[in-house]
């Protein structure tokens, strides 16, 4: 029923396009009229452009005085389909020879033509000034389902003909509705299928000449984006520094929809923490309320310097402890997945970045950095461990050193000034290392009771120079 409520609306915007905008009589230019006694020879006044088409592009644009871009949804997920509507006049008092140039891509799964009979017109008028009459005396849904008659009724009154988008060349002929002084209207409607993700600007072309006089190319064009149910953002959400004695406060995850409303279709998203992390807290959905929308929805279309859409739009409050269930988080830079579920199957992945400081930290600097280095010899580098906690032990955890070309040892722990200091050698031995842009780690431990794990980060690039 909604998408046949869809249909009827968009009928029924552009119709009232038609019929209210007064501007319209005016729309053909003096020079697009033939001048007095231009005639053929054989006594017919020349066509020329046979159509004027209100606009050749059809995007989403709430904002546009066009009502044809303003009616046009522009978000689709993928596997939908929806029609655009081109209105032209029909200048041409004689029979139209259109021909098919084709389309630019398979986006465009269909192409009608039509003229609009008057009467159609005058039909649809009363059926939609019935709706409206109905629509005062009866609040409620009655009036929407008169005017989604009228819309339909409308549709299948006109006498469309299919434009073969595969076939070049094709042609198919349109009879005449008007005259040059009194132009006929007429309609074209682009059928779309949301095929892949992204941006999508399919073009379809045809011919349109009478007789033997040179035709008129006309290019019609959509521009919508294909999206899934929802999209999250940050995709990347930075916690930073998890501080010894400093609470821990919630960052705010946002999921919204361009294509789903709230209600049954549209429930909240389920937002999980990978593997169940128990250092990671999803606090209760929070619904966007309607001028939260609003603004999410400007901050969008600033961000991308074009209309956005959002429909539904829900917060999760994110946050990253340091400790859970009695156990202290691993000391060091983590990152953590985030996972987004949808009740349809759809999913998004949110990455969590920080860092946990706390009894023990590296000497100098946040991570151990080899720079560029000639993997062909062998390249060693000394870091110094700290902490203020001199009966704290602590040892390389084996097998957890990462590349694994990296190897990574302990000097025995020096004590003064009240810190311990641990010495630790990292070494890539000869004709290993051979990886630009490398990241890795070395995992240590202390041992004892109630363990404390350090993760330092170590990086660097190998060449073969």
């Amino acid at each position: 029923m909604k998408k046949i409520a869809l249909t009827a609306l968009l009928f029924l915007g552009f119709l009232g396009l038609v019929f209210g905008l007064t501007f319209i009589s005016d729309f053909m230019g003096e020079a697009e009229k033939p001048k007095p006694g231009e005639v053929g020879a054989d006594g017919k006044k020349p066509v020329g452009a046979p159509f004027v088409f209100l606009s050749s592009q059809c995007k989403f644009d709430p904002a546009s005085s066009d009502l044809q871009n303003r009616m046009f949804r522009g978000f689709y997920e993928i596997g939908e389909t929806d029609s655009a509507l081109f209105w032209f006049k029909n200048r041409s008092p004689r029979e139209v020879t259109i021909t098919s140039l084709g389309a630019s891509c398979t986006t465009c799964s269909r192409m009608d033509i039509a003229h609009v009979p008057p009467e159609t017109l005058t039909d649809y008028a009363k059926g939609t000034a019935a709706a409206g009459a109905v629509a005062a005396l009866m609040p409620g849904g009655l009036p929407d389902l008169l005017s989604v008659g009228a819309a339909l009724a409308f549709d299948a009154s006109v006498p469309w003909k299919t434009v073969p988008l595969d076939k070049i060349n094709a042609t198919l002929t349109l009879p005449p509705t008007g005259t040059f002084e009194k132009p006929g209207w007429g309609l074209v409607r682009l059928q779309l299928k949301a095929a892949q993700n992204g941006s999508r600007e399919p073009k379809v072309a045809i011919n349109a000449g009478v007789d033997d006089e040179a035709p008129t190319k006309y290019e019609l064009q959509l521009n919508f984006q294909v999206v899934g149910a929802f999209a999250v953002r940050p995709v990347t959400m930075d916690v930073g520094e998890l501080a010894e004695g400093v609470p821990p406060k919630p960052y705010d995850l946002i999921v919204w929809s361009a294509t789903r409303d709230f209600g049954d279709r549209t429930p909240p998203p389920v937002v999980r923490p990978g593997d169940d992390d128990p250092f990671v807290r999803v606090g209760p959905v929070q619904y966007f309320t309607r001028e939260e929308i609003e603004r999410h929805n400007a901050q969008l279309s600033a961000e991308a310097k074009s209309p956005s859409r959002v429909l539904a739009a829900y917060r999760y409050p994110v946050t990253v402890l340091r400790e859970a269930n009695g156990k202290p988080a691993d000391i060091g830079p983590f990152s953590k997945p985030l996972n987004v579920a949808g009740e349809g199957g759809e999913r998004a992945s949110v990455t969590i970045v920080g860092s946990v400081s706390g009894a023990i930290r590296l000497g100098e600097g946040k991570e151990v950095n080899f720079g560029t280095y000639e993997a062909q010899y062998a390249k060693t580098l000394k870091a110094r461990l700290v902490t203020d906690r001199t009966d704290l032990e602590l040892e390389v955890v084996p097998g957890e050193t990462r590349p694994r070309f990296l190897k990574a040892t302990l000097d025995p722990p020096t004590v003064g000034g009240g810190q311990k200091e641990w010495r630790m050698t990292l070494t890539i031995d000869a004709n290993q290392g051979f990886i630009a842009n490398w990241t890795g780690h070395v995992v240590l431990r202390t041992t004892g009771p109630n363990p404390i794990t350090v993760r330092v980060p170590v990086k660097g690039s190998g060449s073969r120079r």
